[in-house]
């Protein structure tokens, strides 16, 4: 797994309840990562949107997962990471 990629799956929805959003985010990173390093992407991320899909921060939801090492399988490889 490589820091330098990102990938963005974008998903459509015809129905929303509860409080609605233009966009929602779920946000995968892994448990190397510091809580500062995760609160500049969080916050860097709901920015970057505000301003690629011309709305309003108050319609953005980011909701992020940390993955701990060994949780994660790429290319049919089991990915654990370290200091």
């Amino acid at each position: 797994m490589s820091s330098e990629q990102m990938t963005i799956n974008i998903i459509t929805s015809t129905e929303q309840l509860g409080n609605e959003y233009v966009i929602m985010a779920n946000l995968l990173l892994p448990s190397i990562w510091s809580k500062p390093d995760i609160t500049s992407l969080q916050i860097g991320l709901a920015k970057a949107l505000t301003l690629h899909y011309d709305v309003s921060l108050e319609d953005i939801f980011i909701s992020t997962n940390i993955v701990k090492s060994g949780m994660v399988v790429e290319s049919g490889k089991e990915v654990k990471w370290s200091l």
